[in-house]
C-alpha cells in the first residue's frame, strides 16, 4: 500500500521555520446555518499535521498535532531520490543523466507528480518530467521552493 503523508511548516512564531511530517487534517471551527455567516467568517478552518513522537521502549508513542501554514503543505510522492531522501511536492530536484543536468520543481497535476521547469529555448513554454519514469539514481532533492532559491 502507498504511504500517504504530508509535510508543512508551522504557523506560530516559534515554529514557522520547522517542518512537520505526518498526516494532514482540516478542521472547521464552527458550523454556520446561513451562507452569510460563512462569508463573514471566511477564516473558519484550521489546518494541522498529526505526527508521532517516539517515547521510551515499551511505551506508546505520543500523537501530537501542529498548526501549519497551508501555503507550505506538500504531499509525499511515494518516491525517493538517489540518497533515499523522500520527495515531496514543492521540492526542487536535480535530474542529472546523460541527456541533461536540470532542476525541476515537483508538482501534482492531473493525478500524478511531475517535475516542472521552463523550456530553455522557449521560456513561454513549460517542460514536464514524469517522476515515476525517472531512474532513482538520476535525481536528487537539492532544496524546496519555500526555503531555497535555486536557479532553473
Amino acid at each position: 500500500m502507498r504511504e500517504i503523508k504530508f509535510r508543512a511548516k508551522g504557523i506560530e512564531e516559534y515554529d514557522k521555520d520547522k517542518w512537520y511530517h505526518g498526516y494532514y487534517i482540516k478542521l472547521d471551527k464552527t458550523t454556520y446555518c446561513f451562507k452569510e455567516d460563512y462569508e463573514r467568517n471566511k477564516n473558519n478552518s484550521e489546518h494541522k499535521i498529526v505526527f508521532d513522537v517516539m517515547t521510551d521502549w515499551g511505551l506508546p508513542n505520543q500523537h501530537k498535532m501542529a498548526d501549519i501554514n497551508i501555503d507550505t503543505l506538500g504531499q509525499f510522492t511515494g518516491l525517493y531520490d538517489k540518497n533515499n531522501t523522500p520527495i515531496y511536492e514543492g521540492d526542487i530536484i536535480n535530474n542529472k543523466n546523460i541527456l541533461e543536468d536540470t532542476n525541476y520543481e515537483v508538482i501534482f497535476d492531473n493525478g500524478a507528480f511531475y517535475g516542472k521547469r521552463k523550456n530553455y529555448y522557449n521560456p513561454e513554454t513549460i517542460m514536464y518530467l514524469k517522476l515515476y519514469r525517472v531512474d532513482k539514481e538520476d535525481i536528487e532533492v537539492i532544496g524546496n521552493i519555500y526555503d531555497n532559491e535555486v536557479e532553473e
